[in-house]
């Protein structure tokens, strides 16, 4: 069973754990502390939801408030920098 099946059978808030061992592969292996796994798992949700957009037409709304957010904490960064 695959990633996209373990989705649509509703085991899909457990289907994350698979990812887990693929994420000490791409940090260089060993222990993972608990920020690099909560960035890694903020990543595949990110891709996931950039998968479902594609998947619904709305990958351009998507995008463009990616573009938003980040201009606008880059403008209040520098307004607000101590």
């Amino acid at each position: 069973m695959n990633f996209v099946e373990e989705e649509k059978s509703g085991n899909g808030c457990y289907a994350f754990l698979k990812w887990l061992p693929v994420a000490k592969q791409i940090y260089g292996g060993g222990k993972m502390g608990f920020r690099k796994t909560r960035s890694f798992l903020y990543k595949i949700d990110r891709l996931s939801g950039d998968f479902k957009a594609v998947k619904n037409g709305t990958i351009g709304n998507r995008i463009g408030k990616r573009i938003l957010r980040k201009t606008i904490n880059r403008l209040l960064w520098k307004f607000f920098k101590i």
